[in-house]
């Protein structure tokens, strides 16, 4: 993703996380990334880069790269 190149500029986990939440579209991703920045702010936790990282690319992985 383009935010391993801009590791700086985003220094902190709230900062990338809002950086690739905020540019989800679609139906899906929408609704998964709405949810996923409310939790964080209520809960005031933000996930590290390599968790966040892990987790999209999963969920949003074709089905065939995941079996």
């Amino acid at each position: 993703m383009w935010v391993q190149a801009y590791t700086t500029a985003l220094p902190a986990d709230m900062d990338k996380a809002l950086a690739v939440w905020s540019r989800m579209e679609g139906p899906i991703a929408g609704r998964y990334s709405h949810s996923q920045i409310t939790e964080c702010q209520e809960a005031g936790v933000w996930p590290p880069w390599d968790e966040l990282k892990d987790e999209v690319d999963t969920f949003f992985s074709p089905q065939s790269e995941r079996e």
